[in-house]
């Protein structure tokens, strides 16, 4: 498999995955740089991308049949160079070394996994300058790990907003990998932060802990709604 050139953003020892660097793996790969100095990477086949701060259980897995990574060139210094003036015909020409992935979109197959936790879906978005993602009509899994019982989410939209929040909408909640499980709560919105401590290196401190809100749900038998909340 093809391995690109990891970029480095922000300061390394700090745990936000806006500073962890990128390992990348592709069967095959197409890239062009573009005259603004900004890089389009197409990558086909068993996608892999992984970043993480320091340790395990905050490290990032994506995964994919296809994906486009957008990426701008660093300067030796390892800022990001200015952008070109491609309307000038006086502008500068570019040149650096490393690069920094500032987003990536992922079609086919796709997991999106951090921990225990990890979605999938046919599409995803993710911006690593921010932190965030977005998903649409996908599943959330995870395990509420004191009784061992896995949590499914069926969503139509979802959507990262730190390495430590979620938010899904037009959401279908179980504990089965059924597609019409027997039991499940509906909501039109579920709010989900990670509120598990841990260290400078991101390993946890204690079990997981979660503080979740879910509003305008229903409690749901065979499909059909029995209870509002």
């Amino acid at each position: 498999p093809s391995q690109m050139p990891r970029g480095v953003r922000g300061d390394e020892d700090e745990p936000s995955m806006t500073g962890a660097s990128l390992t990348f793996y592709a069967d095959r790969f197409e890239s062009t740089l573009m005259e603004d100095g900004r890089r389009v990477t197409i990558a086909r086949g068993n996608v892999y991308i992984g970043q993480a701060p320091g340790g395990s259980d905050q490290y990032m897995e994506l995964r994919a049949q296809e994906a486009v990574i957008f990426s701008d060139q660093l300067g030796e210094d390892g800022k990001p160079l200015p952008v070109k003036d491609t309307y000038s015909p006086m502008s500068m020409p570019l040149s650096g070394g490393r690069e920094n992935v500032t987003g990536v979109y992922l079609q086919g197959d796709v997991v999106m996994s951090r921990g225990e936790r990890y979605m999938t879906g046919p599409e995803a978005y993710y911006d690593f300058t921010t932190d965030r993602a977005i998903m649409t009509k996908g599943v959330f899994r995870t395990v509420q790990q004191e009784r061992n019982v896995p949590i499914i989410m069926r969503f139509n939209e979802g959507r990262v907003l730190s390495s430590r929040e979620m938010i899904f909408r037009d959401v279908q909640v179980s504990t089965s990998e059924f597609y019409t499980p027997t039991y499940h709560f509906g909501a039109k919105s579920v709010y989900m932060m990670d509120m598990t401590p841990y260290d400078a290196e991101g390993e946890k401190l204690s079990q997981d802990h979660w503080m979740a809100e879910m509003k305008h749900s229903t409690l749901n038998v065979r499909g059909t709604p029995v209870m509002y909340m």
